[in-house]
Formats: structure tokens, C-alpha cells, sequence
């Protein structure tokens, strides 16, 4: 006798189908004669020059990549460590700003990451963040706050916003603001169980070394220039690219342009006049015309359904 929902109970077990494209493009594996995905080797060393942060220190009581790129993003699950994760946000404009908030991160000595915000759906193009201890709750993050803001307001810019939040942007915007989440209940309990039988926990991540550091520092200097952020031109000698040649009021002359003489015929072009009615496509009526621009076997196709 069959199980009573046993497709339901399937499909809430299945933790295949989410990452079914990691396993097609070899990001990830099933270990043999295990329930347990490994990552492919290049995937970490991978991620650590595609991403925008330069991680000033790493905040090593979280599991990030796990909780966020796996549970939240594959699994559409809030991991319990993502309810319990505060962070102090500090709302950088420009890249001068973010200079001299990586700087202060690096005095402080924090953990902390600063660098580029590249989600569509933020009005921010930088960010900072520092990362308040887990076991320390709203009241130890909002001592962090405190301390942040202060130091923020003193070092970089008096204006610059600095605020509290809890876990991710995404999560917010996923499941409504984060003072309103329930507590976990325990179907979900549960399936953050089995979620952590089949993925192990990440190997620690190093800091970064001056290459990669030197590798995103770029990246910045181009982020800046692309989105029109002036305070480029403190960390480059000259422009990225030179500007377009204008010559709408310019001293050059037609002479100075000749048109070009073409060797041959430009065929095809269609004259684009207005159709005598704009409210409606209007199909071209003239069979013997249309046959003449079309290839013969195609020609010869269409006389025969017509």
C-alpha cells in the first residue's frame, strides 16, 4: 500500500532538481555511495575574483556562501543562522568614500568588506559592511552600529548614512520585512536538517591575497568611471577611454570629408514611406513583385499554394 503523499514528501525532499544545472555544468557532484554534494575544486578559487568585495576580515562565525548561494538562492530556504545575522551597512556615494571606508575598515579591524553594489534592484552602485558577532544579538550589533557610525562620521563624511540591518536584501525582498518573519517552524526545522546532511559545510575561507585585492581595487577605478562618479580622476592619471571627436560645431570642413565613392551598388534596401493607413500592416498585394525579390524555389512555392 502506497504512502499517503508520498509525491509531496518527494518533491520537498528532492534537493537534485534546484542545482540540477551546478551538476550539468560540473560545479557540483554527488560524492558516490553518499548523499553528499563536494564542490568542484575551481569553483571557490572561481568566486574569489568574480565577486565585487574586497573582504577587509572575514566573519568567520557565518557560512555566507552555504546559507545564501545554496539555501536561500537554490532552495528558497532562510537559513536559521541568516535570522540571527546583523550588520551595520554604511551607504558609500562615491569611490573616494569607499577608499577611505576600506581604510578605516583596515584600522579598525573588524571584519568587514567594502566594495561594489552590482544588484539591479538597489539604488546604490557601493557599499561597506561590517559584521557583528552572532552570539551578540540586536543589543552587541547595535553597539557595532554605534561605534561604526561614529567612526564614519568622523573619518569619512559627517553626511554619509550608516544603519543596522538584519541578513540580506534579498531575503527582505523575498519574504517581506524582516521584523515580521515568524519563527522557524518545524517543517522547516527539519528540512534545514537534511539540507545540512547533504552539504557540508565549505571549506574556510582564506583572507585574500594583494593580487586579488589589486585585481578589485581596478575593478573599482572602473565601476567609477563607467557610472559617472567624478571622484575617479584621485586614483587615475587620465580618462579610461578619450572622448568622441564632436563635430557639430567644429572647425573641420566637408572638404576636409569627401564621400566615399562606392565600387559597387548597395541592393536591397527597402523603401521605408508610411503606409497611406498608420493604424493597420498593410500586405503587399502584388504577387509578381514580391516572387521577383525572393529566391526561385521559394517563389515557385508560394504559386503553388496561392
Amino acid at each position: 500500500m502506497s504512502q499517503p503523499h508520498i509525491y509531496e514528501q518527494a518533491m520537498r525532499a528532492d534537493l537534485i532538481a534546484p542545482v540540477r544545472d551546478w551538476l550539468d555544468k560540473g560545479v557540483v557532484s554527488i560524492k558516490p555511495g553518499a548523499n553528499i554534494f563536494t564542490f568542484a575544486p575551481f569553483v571557490r578559487s572561481g568566486l574569489e575574483v568574480r565577486g565585487p568585495w574586497i573582504i577587509t576580515k572575514l566573519a568567520t562565525d557565518r557560512l555566507c556562501f552555504k546559507w545564501d548561494t545554496i539555501y536561500w538562492k537554490k532552495y528558497k530556504h532562510l537559513a536559521k543562522g541568516c535570522r540571527g545575522c546583523w550588520k551595520v551597512v554604511a551607504k558609500v556615494k562615491t569611490l573616494e568614500q569607499l577608499w577611505k571606508v576600506y581604510k578605516l575598515q583596515q584600522r579598525l579591524g573588524l571584519p568587514a568588506k567594502t566594495g561594489l553594489d552590482t544588484r539591479e534592484w538597489t539604488p546604490d552602485i557601493y557599499n561597506a559592511f561590517w559584521y557583528s558577532p552572532m552570539q551578540q544579538g540586536l543589543e552587541g550589533a547595535r553597539a557595532l552600529w554605534k561605534r561604526v557610525n561614529d567612526a564614519v562620521h568622523a573619518e569619512v563624511d559627517p553626511d554619509l548614512r550608516v544603519i543596522l540591518k538584519r541578513a540580506c536584501t534579498e531575503m527582505e525582498a523575498g519574504i517581506g520585512p524582516s521584523d515580521q518573519w515568524p519563527p522557524m517552524t518545524e517543517a522547516q526545522e527539519i528540512f534545514e536538517r537534511l539540507l545540512d546532511s547533504a552539504w557540508p559545510d565549505p571549506t574556510p575561507e582564506r583572507g585574500q591575497t594583494t593580487l586579488v585585492r589589486m585585481h578589485y581595487i581596478g575593478k573599482w577605478v572602473r565601476w567609477a568611471w563607467a557610472h559617472g562618479d567624478p571622484t575617479w580622476k584621485k586614483f587615475a592619471s587620465q580618462p579610461l577611454m578619450l572622448p568622441a571627436v564632436e563635430y557639430q560645431t567644429s572647425i573641420h570642413s566637408p572638404m576636409d570629408f569627401p564621400v566615399p565613392t562606392w565600387d559597387r551598388e548597395i541592393k536591397g534596401a527597402i523603401d521605408d514611406q508610411p503606409a497611406d493607413d498608420p493604424d493597420c500592416l498593410q500586405m503587399v498585394e502584388d504577387t509578381e513583385e514580391v516572387q521577383s525579390i525572393l529566391k526561385p524555389e521559394i517563389a515557385e512555392g508560394i504559386a503553388l499554394v496561392s
